[in-house]
């Protein structure tokens, strides 16, 4: 995915301003990608796709001895071509599970993006423990080994910073909450706004931009990410730019750019601070959670489906958001109107 927040040296995190400076002096040349390599990669059919045992033994093989986990729940995501088929998936080392000695792996087949055509293969997901062969032991709090038929890998998770970014601003009643990494290489700051009783995904500008931002239809507040194709707000009240938008297109995708929904600051998170402002965003959700906003069984058991944060529109065209946009500038507070999350009304 080639993002870089956080450089390991001897096992240790330093900070993400001096990582940043290390790393652009540091980095290689861009990866060549060419279509030779796709079109023999697309007819390869040696691979079950249909087992997952042999997919994430082969997924495994193919890894480096120390990877950095930078999107902040815990995914490590990958993607290969075979049998025809497009192959995405990720490991990842949910905290509530991996000191367990747990693995998640979960991979599908993408599909075209037109509703028209058959949609993605079914999910295939495996929680690999012990039985499945893999021992997955804790070095400290964010650096994992993983060992599976002979070879181990250390993961090390990204130890993002958790306080607010220098000179980011917030509005009188909105409050810090975290710093997220997402897949997409973007990095936001979290807040809580009591007042509309919303989240907001606040674009973190210390970090590298991984997108070109352009202006948005020749709207003086508004800028879209070229290749992510986000849409951010310019606040006039307090500047910073506000995640307002995603193509609807990439959330139906499940790719890298389907909103950072799923990357809250999983291993950070402490306490109830969060669970109280979910619980009072989303009152239909009050005692069915725990306080990482995972849903929890009749049991008080935590399952593998959590409350998706979406303070932000899914657009089917650009007029299809202008229109969106126009009516939230009718109301009192435009922020308010451009952040509300639909899933706050179910």
């Amino acid at each position: 995915m080639g993002y870089t927040v956080v450089l390991i040296l001897t096992g240790t995190a330093i900070s993400i301003l001096a990582a940043n400076i290390t790393v652009r002096r540091l980095q290689p040349k861009p990866k060549l990608y060419t279509n030779e390599s796709f079109l023999e990669d697309i007819h390869r059919s040696a691979l079950n796709l249909n087992n997952p045992s042999e997919v994430f033994a082969y997924v495994f093989s193919q890894l480096k001895p120390e990877v950095n986990v930078y999107p902040t729940e815990n995914y490590y995501y990958f993607q290969f071509f075979a049998n025809g088929s497009d192959v995405r998936g990720n490991i990842r080392l949910d905290p509530l599970t991996r000191d367990q000695g747990k693995v998640n792996f979960a991979y599908f087949a993408a599909a075209d993006q037109s509703d028209e055509l058959p949609g993605a293969a079914p999910l295939q997901y495996r929680l690999l423990t012990a039985a499945d062969g893999v021992r997955l032991t804790k070095e400290n709090m964010l650096t994992y080994r993983l060992t599976y038929r002979g070879k181990t890998v250390v993961f090390h998770l990204n130890n993002i910073p958790q306080t607010l970014p220098e000179d980011l601003g917030l509005r009188e009643n909105e409050r810090f909450l975290f710093r997220t990494f997402d897949e997409s290489g973007f990095q936001f700051a979290v807040v809580y706004d009591t007042a509309a009783k919303q989240f907001r995904f606040l674009l973190d500008e210390t970090a590298p931009i991984p997108d070109t931002l352009i202006a948005f239809a020749n709207r003086e507040l508004l800028l879209a990410g070229r290749r992510s194709g986000f849409v951010f707000y310019q606040d006039p009240i307090v500047p910073r730019k506000v995640l307002i938008a995603i193509d609807d297109d990439n959330r139906r995708q499940n790719n890298y750019y389907d909103g950072p929904a799923d990357q809250l600051a999983d291993n950070f998170i402490t306490g109830s601070n969060f669970l109280n402002y979910a619980e009072e965003a989303y009152p239909q959700n009050t005692g069915k959670m725990n306080a990482h906003g995972v849903y929890l069984d009749e049991q008080s058991y935590p399952v593998d489906v959590r409350l998706a944060l979406q303070p932000y529109y899914g657009y089917q065209s650009v007029n299809d958001l202008l229109e969106y946009i126009h009516d939230c500038e009718s109301q009192l507070d435009p922020l308010a109107c451009l952040t509300y999350d639909a899933g706050q009304s179910q």
